[in-house]
């Protein structure tokens, strides 16, 4: 007889990676990543397996392959929580990722169709030059809003990934991110 059928993608053990690196019980994060009591178990247990995370009677903590993990990572991407405006895309969550000193990434339509395969509606990649955040083509758009988000300098690449929920959203942003991300890559696999 096969098992049960995972109610989590891979992007959500990066996820709940994040959450344990903030002290959260596994009940803060069955409530914020969204996911079951068995679902978290399980991603607990692989984040273990890893040696990404160890735990006690407390709760669970990163190991300092964990912390390690995380400071490659953030060296190369920074994560915003969700996105609140009207301005763009008005009827759905959103989130954003900052993409630090990218090397060039090859091709923007692949990327976009990453989040669309991992359920987003869409997404948006911005290119800070300039001092200002450009589509890559003419566009008379006014995206000054959206500086406010990160601190930028010259290279970086703003991803904007719109959908129905959060969790898609975010979902499709770490899907993404692993596309450009070796580290980030190692943990999903």
């Amino acid at each position: 007889m096969v098992g049960n059928i995972p109610n989590y993608t891979k992007a959500d053990i990066f996820r709940c990676l994040v959450l344990v690196s903030k002290s959260a019980s596994r009940e803060k994060i069955k409530e914020i990543a969204g996911l079951g009591e068995g679902s978290v178990r399980a991603i607990l247990d692989i984040l273990k397996n890893k040696k990404l995370i160890s735990s006690s009677k407390r709760g669970h903590f990163l190991t300092e392959k964990g912390k390690e993990l995380l400071k490659r990572i953030s060296k190369t991407a920074t994560f915003s929580e969700q996105i609140q405006t009207k301005k763009l895309f008005p009827k759905y969550k959103k989130v954003a990722v900052l993409v630090k000193k990218h090397r060039k990434i090859r091709s923007i339509v692949a990327l976009r169709d990453v989040a669309v395969k991992n359920g987003a509606e869409g997404a948006m990649l911005l290119e800070y030059k300039n001092g200002s955040l450009s589509m890559g083509f003419s566009s008379k758009e006014n995206l000054d809003f959206l500086r406010h988000l990160f601190k930028y300098e010259k290279g970086d690449v703003l991803i904007i990934v719109f959908g129905k929920s959060l969790r898609i959203c975010e979902i499709a942003a770490i899907s993404m991110l692993s596309e450009i991300n070796n580290s980030l890559k190692f943990l999903l696999e």
